[in-house]
Formats: C-alpha cells, sequence, structure tokens
C-alpha cells in the first residue's frame, strides 16, 4: 500500500494523456482509463474518489479541502446535497468526508444535514448582541424569519451560546438584556409605588412587554425587598389576578365614611366601581 497525493495523480493523468495524445493504434479509450484507476483503486494503489458522471477522479484528501472551501466560499453554511451537486459527487462520499472533518476540525459543525463553520455561528452571535443592545429584547421566531434560518441551527448553535458569547438570557420565544430587565424591575417599581387603584396584573406584564415568568419572578424579588406597597388578589395562573395598592384601601375606607356621613348610604354601583364587591 502506499499514500495517494494529489501529485501521484496528476502525474497518472499526465501519463495517461501522454498515451493518449502519441501516435499509433495503441491509444487508451476512456472506458479502459476509468478501468485502469478502478483497477488501481482495488487494489488499494491509489484512494480517489470518482465523480458523479465517471469522467473526473480527486483524492479523498483532497475533497476534504474541496468541501471545506465550498463552505468559506459560501459565507460559512452549506447543504450536503448542495456540496454533492456542486462537486459532482455521490452524497455518501459527502458524508463519509464531512465525518472527517469534524473529526479532523472543531472550526466545523454538522447540523440539520449542513456543513456550517464556527465562525459563522460567532457571526450570528455577533450579530445578536448588537441586535439586542439597541432594542433590549427579540422575538426568537422572528429572528428565525429575518435571518431565513432552520430553527435546528438557531436553537442548537447560536441560542446554546446565551450565556457565554450572547449576553442574554431567554424565556419562552423571547430573549432580554440583563439592562433590560433591570430597566423594566425600576419601571414595574415605580407603577406599582404609583398606583391607586385596584390594577389587573395581566395589564402590567403587558405594558412591561415580559413573559409572564419574567414578570412574575421581577414582581417576587420587588416583594422580597420591601419594595412592593401592596398585595396581589387572584391566582396568578388566570388572567384574575390583581394588584391591590396599600394607598387603594385607605382612600377606599375614607371615601365610604363621608358618604355614610353626608348620604347615610352608598350605593352597590359605588362599591364595585371602587372594587369592594364584584
Amino acid at each position: 500500500n502506499m499514500t495517494t497525493t494529489w501529485a501521484d495523480i496528476q502525474r497518472l493523468a499526465a501519463d495517461l494523456q501522454r498515451v493518449q495524445l502519441a501516435e499509433g493504434t495503441k491509444k487508451l479509450s476512456e472506458r479502459n482509463c476509468v478501468e485502469v484507476v478502478s483497477m488501481l483503486m482495488a487494489s488499494k494503489a491509489i484512494d480517489v474518489v470518482f465523480t458523479s458522471d465517471g469522467h473526473a477522479y480527486l483524492t479523498k484528501k483532497h475533497l476534504l479541502t474541496e468541501i471545506k472551501n465550498e463552505c468559506i466560499g459560501r459565507g460559512g453554511r452549506v447543504s450536503l446535497s448542495d456540496l454533492a451537486h456542486t462537486l459532482n459527487v455521490d452524497y455518501e462520499h459527502i458524508e463519509n468526508s464531512v465525518a472527517v472533518i469534524l473529526k479532523q476540525s472543531s472550526s466545523f459543525v454538522l447540523c440539520n444535514a449542513e456543513l456550517i463553520a464556527r465562525d459563522y455561528v460567532d457571526s450570528l452571535c455577533m450579530e445578536l448582541n448588537e441586535r439586542l443592545s439597541e432594542t433590549g429584547v427579540l422575538s426568537a421566531s422572528q429572528l428565525i424569519k429575518t435571518w431565513d434560518l432552520p430553527s435546528e441551527i438557531f436553537y442548537g448553535l447560536v441560542l446554546t451560546e446565551i450565556g457565554s458569547k450572547v449576553e442574554a438570557m431567554i424565556d419562552g420565544d423571547t430573549i432580554y438584556t440583563s439592562p433590560y430587565l433591570s430597566a423594566q424591575r425600576n419601571l414595574l417599581r415605580a407603577i406599582l409605588n404609583a398606583l391607586t387603584k385596584v390594577t389587573p396584573m395581566a395589564k402590567l406584564s403587558a405594558h412591561l412587554n415580559l413573559s409572564p415568568s419574567i414578570f412574575w419572578s421581577i414582581y417576587d424579588d420587588l416583594a422580597a425587598n420591601n419594595e412592593v406597597p401592596g398585595t396581589v388578589a387572584g391566582g396568578r395562573s388566570s388572567n384574575l389576578a390583581h394588584y391591590v395598592p396599600n394607598r387603594h384601601g385607605m382612600l377606599v375606607r375614607s371615601f365610604v365614611l363621608k358618604c355614610f356621613e353626608q348620604e347615610k348610604m352608598i350605593a352597590t354601583s359605588t362599591l364595585k366601581k371602587l372594587s369592594i364587591v364584584h
């Protein structure tokens, strides 16, 4: 057995070409050439791959280079089927070669039947950080549409970098930055301190553009630090949860006492408006 280089293949091709160009009747037909190369392959004298049409061949080492170049040339991402079509070799050879590339180098990764350069993933992470620095919050599904990216690649390669290359956190479909959440925490604290009437918590959550779990997490943190001048009535899992400011109770009590003092009565409709009865 011998290790075949691309130079060996080129020398063999040159020899065959000389025979073909030589005068006389003893020339190799294309079929004969294929047979000669096939015999050399069978004897393991050379390690080459035929193109799909059988008109050309290349060493497996050269095929690895061609695949990597094609991936990088396309911006860092190419499907295995496109590689087979472009390089004119059977899909099986592409699969085998990609497996070798992944074993030899950490610069590439296979996802969703696509060969992807790590640099491509890094560039997506950088762009995600830039977008987040501008907005503070982004929708994952919207990003997938904008980037025209398969969800397998986005969730499997980009979002797995959250906390390392991507400075953010994700909850459901929404990606948040720490500064954004910190700003929303301050805003929620200001709103809770300013409210004087009973308010649906779902309304506050929507106003702050926060998912329910993130919203309640921030609320609980404020409450634990005694920064919530009120209480929550109703179950959190439904839209029935309401925030009842402490000030609301005092104002209602004062108003009701004044009504009785002046009118000696108070209408049920008034009590409903004051959120005392339902």
